[in-house]
């Protein structure tokens, strides 16, 4: 659903035939390339009709309020799309590459995921990816570490939580071996104390931080808030239903989302939407509209009722 990349970079020593770092490069350089050669190669029919320019980015599931931030970002307007028949190649080049830049940083975010902290020397290793790509969002991470306390949590030794900065050993546990202590109390040292946890799971969680989602909030009434199919009062509701949507998504899509499982709550064709927006007023959405923070509370109107199995809820 959500297109962050996290690139997984094993990093304990930096041999001369080999430097992660390019592992990076190569992974950035190919999507550039990637993107620019599909925009270059139609390049003479882009020339000839300018409004091309902006489909040639929705073939990689990117919806238009995100193409056009790109555009907006890149200083493309309407006038300067118009510019493009008269422009030289090298110009167009450098503004294709300037686009194509802009718009893989926000559909395909990248994260760096520095892992086998745990080794020596590999800390000393973390300044070079620091420097190289500050502008990347990157956690060190020590995979096995994880996997060990996981290990000894579900076996009964330790008490520990998935991305918790300690863990406690279970007082009823009395056979814990010399080998097993001092490996949990490397993890404590090396791990745990310099780095604040193993930083897997943080790294999933900046990951999808990267790419937001939004939260979508269906109701049956704009003025109490009262759910699709559910019978209550007329008094103010708790929203009930959430529907979590990829950054972008539009008021049609969600009614899309909204006819089949899991979620089911319309049926039939759609008619029109409401919305409320910062300032608590009702407003018409259209179906072209993306779902914000101002207007995530929404009635979507269709043309028949969701079947029998989801009509009445308690």
């Amino acid at each position: 659903m959500y297109k962050t990349f996290i690139i997984y970079c094993d990093f304990p020593h930096f041999l001369p035939e080999y430097d992660p770092t390019r592992d990076v490069e190569w992974i950035q350089n190919e999507l550039h390339q990637w993107i620019y050669d599909n925009i270059m190669v139609k390049w003479d029919s882009i020339r000839k009709k300018p409004a091309k320019l902006c489909d040639m980015f929705t073939g990689y599931h990117a919806s238009q309020a995100l193409i056009q931030l790109a555009f907006e970002t890149t200083g493309i307007t309407d006038n300067k799309l118009l510019s493009i028949p008269k422009m030289e190649k090298a110009n167009a080049e450098l503004l294709v590459h300037k686009l194509v830049d802009n718009f893989l940083r926000l559909r395909f975010p990248i994260l760096l995921a520095l892992n086998k902290v745990d080794i020596s020397g590999a800390v000393d290793n973390l300044a070079k990816f620091q420097e190289q790509f500050s502008d990347m969002t990157m956690v060190p991470i020590s995979a096995k570490s994880e996997c060990i306390l996981q290990q000894k949590c579900k076996s009964g030794v330790i008490s520990y939580q998935s991305g918790g900065s300690h863990f406690d050993f279970n007082v009823q546990q009395q056979d814990t071996s010399d080998k097993s202590e001092k490996e949990l109390q490397d993890i404590k040292d090396s791990i745990l104390q310099v780095f604040g946890n193993t930083g897997v799971l943080q790294a999933l969680s900046q990951a999808v931080r990267l790419r937001s989602p939004v939260y979508a909030f269906p109701v049956g009434c704009l003025d109490t808030c009262q759910s699709i199919n559910v019978v209550t009062n007329d008094k103010p509701q708790i929203l009930r239903d959430c529907i979590v949507l990829k950054p972008g998504t539009t008021i049609g899509k969600l009614f899309d989302i909204m006819l089949y499982p899991p979620v089911s709550l319309l049926a039939g064709e759609y008619v029109r939407a409401e919305g409320i927006n910062s300032k608590g007023a009702k407003n018409v959405l259209h179906k072209h509209d993306a779902v914000n923070e101002f207007n995530q509370i929404v009635k979507i109107m269709s043309t028949k009722k969701a079947s029998s199995a989801t009509k009445i809820r308690n």
